[in-house]
């Protein structure tokens, strides 16, 4: 069936797949070529130290994936292989899917996706939401710089963002197509919103306390107002006149005695409902899953300066 020069428990384990359906006679003679290559050696002792079931699955990931595959068998230390190719939560559709754009991104962006692989609570969510058929090796790279980004604070789960939009929402928020990471903050942090403030009202900032933030750098990079709506995807005639920005500051001690969730994702474009307004969002937006009650010690909400001049 081919004429590779493999170890006897490489070459045994490939003829038991054969035999048992898991890879056809030409998928057994290509992963025999590829294991064969110079090079592969230690690909070859890693496939050699798993269990039968995950040598199956590694060799149909190879199968599958030809040089990809290789590639993650090789990078991929071999605890959290094992653990990868041994669960039952995982689709091989979905590793097949996400091994092809691991091999895709750029070594330090590879490294980040490994130590992923490696994490007990983000392995599975992580491996469904890369495998997934709409998602881009573009997606991932964002995912992982927003996991960068907030390396202080602990990720909890990964998802599509259109698994994540509320059902009923009108305007769900996140892109559909986009990864969603689910944060719990460990330690203070300051979130920047845009709202609208009513100078004549008894209470002005009656607006400003709310779920939908982004970081500071997102509104300052803005040329101008507009482009700050353009970002975070804002309707003004369909929610508020959006014309002054501030801020929200969680204290140490207040995150220490309080659950703190947040989402980061990519803003979905909208489309009002009474008017031709468009905005096309696709900026890194953050939504609140907690209420930060302005009168709680250790919330501090702040309104800044108008959007105009926060801009410009």
């Amino acid at each position: 069936m081919f004429n590779a020069e493999l170890p006897d428990e490489t070459r045994a384990a490939l003829l038991r797949a054969s035999d048992d359906g898991d890879l056809s006679p030409s998928e057994t003679a290509t992963v025999a070529r590829k294991l064969d290559e110079p090079g592969n050696g230690d690909v070859l002792r890693t496939i050699r130290g798993l269990d039968e079931t995950e040598q199956r699955r590694a060799l149909k990931l190879v199968a599958e994936t030809d040089d990809d595959g290789i590639r993650l068998l090789d990078e991929v230390d071999d605890g959290s292989l094992q653990k990868l190719l041994d669960s039952d939560a995982i689709e091989t559709g979905d590793l097949v899917a996400a091994t092809r754009k691991y091999a895709d991104l750029d070594s330090g962006k590879r490294s980040q996706f490994r130590e992923l692989l490696a994490d007990d609570d983000l392995r599975e969510s992580w491996v469904d939401v890369a495998g997934d058929s709409e998602i881009t090796d573009v997606d991932i790279e964002t995912a992982l710089a927003r996991v960068d980004t907030n390396s202080e604070h602990t990720v909890t789960d990964f998802e599509i963002g259109r698994d994540a939009n509320p059902t009923d929402a009108a305007h769900p928020p996140h892109d559909p197509d986009s990864i969603v990471v689910e944060l719990e903050l460990n330690e203070g942090d300051e979130f920047w919103r845009v709202y609208e403030r009513k100078p004549e009202s008894s209470n002005p900032d009656e607006n400003l306390p709310g779920g939908f933030v982004a970081r500071r750098s997102t509104l300052e990079s803005a040329d101008s107002p507009e482009e700050v709506l353009d970002r975070l995807a804002l309707l003004r005639s369909d929610w508020q006149d959006y014309n002054h920005v501030g801020k929200v500051a969680v204290t140490d001690e207040f995150v220490e005695n309080n659950q703190i969730r947040v989402q980061v994702s990519t803003t979905r474009p909208q489309v009002s409902d009474v008017s031709d307004e468009v905005r096309p969002g696709r900026a890194t937006q953050y939504i609140l899953q907690d209420d930060l009650d302005p009168d709680a010690q250790g919330i501090t909400w702040k309104a800044i300066e108008e959007l105009d001049s926060f801009v410009d």
